[in-house]
């Protein structure tokens, strides 16, 4: 399972990389992975792990992946997984994983130069197919994930510390309430001048909020 674990975690380091590099350079270097690495990995899994209790870590690790696989293997353990804690985690990863699809179909919406290097990255096929099932449809899965994540498994620990719980309504906070678009939430606070004022006593104007914090080393 430590092998698993860090395994993932090597596949997701390289699929991060060329997309790093594409967005900062616009270029295709370097190259996406053409072995079938993670698909021998889930295989694994599925075939000997599937039902184990010791499983929420690569769960957790799946999260920041892009391989098809991995969202596969994340919907088997929150089919069949008996253990609370792991469904509860593979659940907020596959919620993660999900919201980053989301994220590239309204990448390629303003960027149409990069419908080619996401085919690289995915597969064309798997691509196509998220292009098919639309944004709409993925987003509200994602949310329904989050908000089964929070009343369901709430409670269940991360393994860096929050809950899942925790990290569930950060991200439907950010979903709904930040994402660029969205109305922002009503705020009180003091101007430059120490007046106090609420944000939306500005509705209609522009508005420059400028957020910062000051740190005292001692």
């Amino acid at each position: 399972m430590d092998a698993s674990v860090e395994l993932v975690r090597a596949i997701n380091a390289v699929d991060s990389l060329v997309q790093t590099s594409w967005d900062t350079n616009r270029g295709s270097f370097p190259a996406a992975r053409k072995d079938d690495t993670a698909a021998r990995a889930v295989a694994i899994l599925l075939q000997r792990h599937l039902r184990s209790d010791k499983l929420g870590l690569v769960c957790e690790r799946m999260a920041y992946g892009i391989r098809k696989d991995f969202e596969t293997f994340l919907r088997a353990v929150v089919k069949e997984n008996p253990h609370r804690d792991v469904r509860g985690l593979a659940g907020l990863s596959l919620a993660e994983i999900l919201k980053g699809r989301v994220q590239k179909l309204d990448l390629i919406r303003d960027r149409t130069e990069l419908v080619p290097l996401y085919e690289e990255l995915f597969g064309k096929s798997y691509f196509e197919e998220l292009r098919q099932q639309g944004r709409p449809a993925i987003a509200g899965e994602v949310e329904a994930l989050f908000e089964r994540a929070i009343t369901e498994y709430g409670d269940v620990k991360l393994p860096y510390g929050q809950t899942v719980g925790e990290r569930a309504k950060e991200e439907l906070l950010e979903i709904r309430d930040l994402a660029a678009g969205s109305q922002a939430p009503d705020t009180e606070g003091a101007d430059q001048d120490g007046r106090r004022f609420k944000l939306s006593d500005c509705r209609g104007k522009v508005v420059l909020l400028d957020f910062w914090q000051e740190l005292c080393l001692t």
